[in-house]
């Protein structure tokens, strides 16, 4: 990819710690300078940059969303991507960083849904913060981000730059390049090819209103609803019947999807049944039951 020219892509980058040198911090400057040679554009920041106050609704309601929110709300609607350096506390994420993402999932549209992100990490551990990562997945998939499969966790992060600001191991400096490459590959391919843009809905309660529904649609996916209108209609008679029988067993066929869909209750597993090995996969769900497409 290095020999051929890419088409242009701007990459958020910041740690998401308040200290001064800490070693996420370094680990986003590496990422930054990495983003740089593979022909990425780079907009950095640091966490100070986007602190606020405590989340309440009182104030949010009396003073509007804080200077810390509007200035990351910006610069995610001004880029591409996203990329975080998170330090890890009590195998989880710092409360300061799920706190700004609280504020800025306030704005209308909110500027998580459909960016690509890359998550990583820095720490003294021997397991360099990778849990706390998967603590920071929850909030960004659920606001529509796409979090990239792959991420990076430095243990022993205090021994493991050199004075240049570079891994050591020149291995694993090998796999951070290679890994952030192909996150700016998907970014670019993203960016590029419309097609991969998606819905977000955020659905809290069993009756969809107003005050519990939040849906959020691109220019493409408007689009393609208005020259999908068979599809819709299929769709439509699908989700009513799938309503009327959604009080049903713990494990019936669903109406309207043929044989292949099945109604799951309790957590997404493989199954063997009749010495086929069943796959089940995880699309959008109603009410406390969910339907699972399953492949043999």
């Amino acid at each position: 990819m290095a020999s051929e020219k890419r088409c242009s892509v701007r990459l958020l980058v910041f740690g998401a710690s308040l200290r001064e040198g800490s070693m996420n911090d370094r680990l986003a400057s590496l990422a930054s300078t990495v983003v740089a040679e593979k022909g990425g554009a780079v907009e950095s920041a640091t966490m100070k940059d986007f602190e606020c106050p405590p989340y309440d609704l009182d104030v949010e309601q009396s003073t509007g969303l804080p200077a810390g929110a509007q200035a990351l709300h910006d610069k995610l609607v001004a880029t591409d991507g996203f990329v975080i350096a998170s330090p890890e506390y009590n195998a989880s994420m710092p409360g300061f960083l799920k706190n700004t993402i609280d504020w800025v999932s306030r704005f209308r549209p909110q500027p998580f849904n459909g960016k690509q992100a890359f998550l990583m990490a820095a720490s003294p551990s021997m397991t360099g913060g990778k849990i706390g990562l998967w603590a920071l997945r929850q909030p960004l998939e659920h606001l529509g981000a796409r979090v990239y499969p792959d991420m990076f966790a430095l243990a022993q992060a205090h021994h493991a730059f050199d004075d240049a600001g570079r891994i050591k191991d020149g291995k694993l400096q090998n796999w951070f390049e290679t890994t952030i490459e192909c996150f700016i590959d998907l970014v670019e391919a993203a960016k590029n090819y419309p097609h991969l843009k998606k819905q977000w809905v955020e659905f809290l309660g069993e009756r969809p209103d107003k005050e519990t529904t939040r849906v959020e649609m691109g220019e493409t996916e408007k689009n393609r609803l208005s020259r999908g209108v068979g599809r819709r209609r299929r769709m439509q008679q699908f989700w009513r019947a799938y309503r009327r029988e959604a009080h049903g067993g713990s494990r019936q066929r669903c109406p309207g999807r043929g044989p292949k869909l099945l109604r799951y209750s309790g957590h997404v597993r493989q199954r063997q049944e009749r010495g086929a090995s069943w796959t089940v996969s995880w699309p959008p769900a109603i009410g406390r039951d969910r339907c699972y497409e399953v492949r043999q």
